[in-house]
């Protein structure tokens, strides 16, 4: 039996060589190559087995992902939220804008602790979340704000998930208000954004799949969970509470009256382009229904005025 191929021959790298502490990842899992004549054959780990009545020994990778463009004020305190996390496998990566304020000094302030950093324009946040993912060698990725804190890593939640091969894993989030935003993964995100952003641990593969579409501007993330959801993905619920979030970042962007209609296009859109005519319709009504057809403090709902100015654009 051998393993193949050898760790020094692998194409490795080394994320940064100050530290002892920054992993050298590898392009490649390890793999077993068997003698096929041999009368015993060697495993990493052996298959599933439904009598099996508990497994340990390894936790998943998580990669967690903060972009930030000119964030000074609250970057350091999520920095500081995911180094103290007690979950003993995780990969940072912070993708920054080219910010012009203290933002690279703060990231070299925690250089020994950060897996991974660059700081060059980029175009958009989306592009910017996307950049990082396809740098993550974790097997879960969660995109942690660079406005927000991170409360919890649903370790048991996560281990549940690798042994399961679920897709996604999504918890509850506090936001700045003082109201839980509840995590839903269920019907109703054909019309609003049910699964929170920022409790949201995503499956890497998955996002190699769907990786967010940067053409919206401030809702691919409500068009990846809505694609998510199409594709029927597997998912863990955890009840506890993920991360704390702060308002005011683009998705927030309806709070402002003057970006409020761009907003609720873009939002209508995303629902038209997953779920087309029938499902801009069904958001219609039934925002209206509920009497919101404006807004709420939480998720933004298709008006009449918006629901033409969407099908015009679609002829």
């Amino acid at each position: 039996m051998t393993i193949n191929p050898p760790l020094q021959e692998k194409k490795t790298i080394e994320l940064d060589a100050n530290f002892s502490t920054t992993r050298r990842v590898t392009m490649e899992r390890p793999a077993i190559i068997n003698d096929s004549s041999a009368k015993v054959q060697s495993h990493l780990f052996l298959p599933p087995n439904p009598e099996r009545k508990g497994e340990g020994g390894s936790v998943p990778l998580v990669t967690i992902i903060t972009v930030v463009f000119n964030g000074e004020k609250h970057l350091e305190q999520a920095i500081q939220s995911v180094i103290s996390q007690s979950y003993n496998n995780v990969e940072y990566i912070i993708i920054d804008g080219g910010s012009t304020d203290s933002t690279i000094d703060i990231i070299r302030k925690y250089d020994d602790q950060i897996d991974y950093w660059l700081s060059e324009p980029d175009e958009g946040i989306y592009d910017a979340m996307n950049k990082g993912w396809k740098l993550s060698q974790g097997d879960y990725i969660y995109y942690l704000g660079s406005d927000d804190i991170l409360l919890n890593i649903p370790s048991q939640s996560i281990q549940k998930a690798s042994l399961n091969n679920t897709d996604i894993i999504h918890g509850n989030v506090i936001m700045d208000n003082g109201q839980l935003r509840i995590s839903r993964y269920n019907p109703l995100i054909v019309f609003k954004n049910t699964l929170c952003p920022q409790g949201l641990f995503i499956k890497k593969n998955l996002l190699a799949q769907l990786p967010f579409n940067t053409k919206y501007k401030i809702y691919a993330d409500f068009d990846l969970n809505q694609k998510i959801y199409k594709m029927s993905a597997s998912s863990i619920k955890d009840k506890s509470t993920i991360a704390f979030f702060r308002l005011g970042g683009a998705s927030s962007s309806y709070q402002d009256n003057s970006k409020l209609a761009n907003c609720k296009q873009e939002y209508a859109r995303v629902i038209y382009d997953n779920f087309g005519l029938c499902g801009l319709i069904l958001s219609w009504i039934w925002g209206a229904v509920r009497g919101l057809v404006v807004r709420n403090n939480i998720h933004l709902h298709t008006d009449y005025k918006t629901l033409k100015k969407v099908l015009k654009d679609c002829e």
